[in-house]
């Protein structure tokens, strides 16, 4: 929690501060988890009263977001850049259509997951001269050199030491050379030189920054993510099955998912976890993704398995939270994941392994089950225990719905950054008056 206190000649200096408006750049406002972190930031701080607008690379005709502006050349210069990163792995330094970007309205510009071939790191030298930067960690990468999670890399710790000799480099078979260790030197110039605060959504994320030798010196503030806890809420789940039209008095596990065969999500652990349920009397599986994942046709072979396809609809969401008695989050490595604070907000109980900001939700026995990752045998015990008390399962699902409503209320969430907005802008005001 961020909690500035101000002295009376601060106060004086805030009164010529205006109501500051916002901008929130990323990758996409519902595609991915960091999207739709962004785009529920953005939407908070308009809760809130706040001004705050979102910029995408790539929108949708969900999003009602404008495209980051990208002429015909310098299109076609993009092309050429996304040749020389697959050969130099230069991830967020050599993207052309973002380096000259102008945003004359805004005094803030909070970017997301901008450590990524669409965006040129070198902008914010620029950019850092007219507004206030800050970015929000949803991934690993900015206290790295090109890694995104480390877990894809046998949780490669290199970063500790500067990189080089990066084993992504060595698995991409179009790599020219490693220039890792050069990038990570660069990386670390851009943040300091930028003077870009970073915020970080989990405690686990927290650390990590906090560990990082090129994120020495640089500010770094933890803000955990929010949830409308006006949307995500719990229904009776019989009529949440009655509108899914799904069998009523059967038991419900569920796995969700954007990229269902991304193995950091773990679905590779849910054959194990089921072998390990299948005795629980009429127990299914419901999967929601994008693609049907791998070992399905094996979990098949024990228990039925119900697959929804992506499901972006918010309220349809909801009900399929509502209709589920637990939902399974085997993830190897996480941030913060939007799919436990709205299975929680839901009244939903997590079961889960003990890696990243996971445990800052999911509390043993308390919100859902938490075990050390791959102990199979513990989870699925905890699952049963609480899914075969009635008093006990009740209680486990109005600490979930507690847990959120104390703690991550998507207006809290926005209260918080704009606190930290509005202190870092009158920071930079003597800095922008000079330039």
């Amino acid at each position: 929690m961020i909690l500035h206190h101000k002295h009376k000649s601060d106060q004086n200096s805030t009164n010529n501060i205006p109501d500051l408006k916002i901008l929130q750049i990323s990758h996409d406002a519902n595609l991915t988890g960091a999207g739709i972190a962004a785009s529920r930031l953005k939407d908070g701080l308009n809760m809130i009263g706040k001004e705050s607008r979102m910029m995408l690379k790539f929108p949708t005709v969900l999003d009602g977001c404008p495209a980051i502006p990208n002429t015909l050349i310098s299109r076609q210069l993009d092309r050429i850049t996304r040749i020389i990163d697959a050969r130099l792995n230069t991830q967020g330094l050599t993207n052309y259509s973002t380096l000259f970007l102008k945003y004359p309205k805004y005094h803030i510009l909070n970017f997301h997951s901008i450590n990524m071939p669409w965006f040129n790191l070198f902008a914010l030298l620029r950019l850092y001269k007219k507004h206030t930067l800050v970015y929000t960690l949803h991934q690993q990468t900015a206290g790295t050199s090109i890694c995104v999670y480390t877990c894809y890399w046998n949780n490669c710790e290199r970063w500790k030491i500067g990189c080089g000799e990066c084993p992504q480099v060595v698995a991409n078979p179009k790599s020219a050379l490693d220039i890792t260790k050069n990038i990570y030197n660069i990386k670390r110039y851009i943040m300091l030189k930028s003077k870009i605060t970073l915020v970080t959504p989990s405690k686990w994320m927290t650390d990590f920054a906090n560990s990082s030798p090129l994120l020495k010196d640089v500010r770094i503030e933890y803000i955990p993510n929010g949830i409308n806890i006006e949307v995500f809420k719990n229904f009776e789940s019989k009529l949440a099955r009655r509108i899914l039209n799904l069998p009523l008095e059967k038991k419900y596990i569920l796995f969700l998912a954007s990229n269902t065969n991304n193995p950091r999500k773990g679905f590779q652990h849910m054959l194990p976890i089921i072998l390990r349920m299948k005795d629980i009397e009429d127990l299914s599986l419901i999967i929601v993704g994008d693609l049907k994942p791998d070992f399905v046709s094996e979990i098949e072979k024990h228990i039925p398995v119900i697959f929804l396809g992506t499901i972006r609809d918010e309220m349809k969401k909801v009900l399929v939270y509502c209709a589920s008695d637990f939902f399974i989050l085997p993830s190897e490595q996480d941030n913060l994941p939007n799919t436990m604070l709205e299975s929680l907000a839901c009244g939903t109980p997590v079961a889960a392994f003990n890696v990243g900001g996971i445990p800052d939700c999911v509390i043993n026995m308390k919100t859902g089950v938490l075990s050390e990752l791959g102990d199979y045998d513990s989870l699925t015990n905890g699952i049963k225990i609480i899914i075969n008390d009635k008093y006990l399962y009740e209680e486990t699902r109005r600490n979930c719905r507690k847990l959120i409503i104390d703690n991550f209320p998507l207006q809290l969430q926005a209260s918080r950054y704009y606190q930290l907005y509005h202190e870092l802008y009158q920071r930079d005001l003597k800095k922008m008056d000079s330039s």
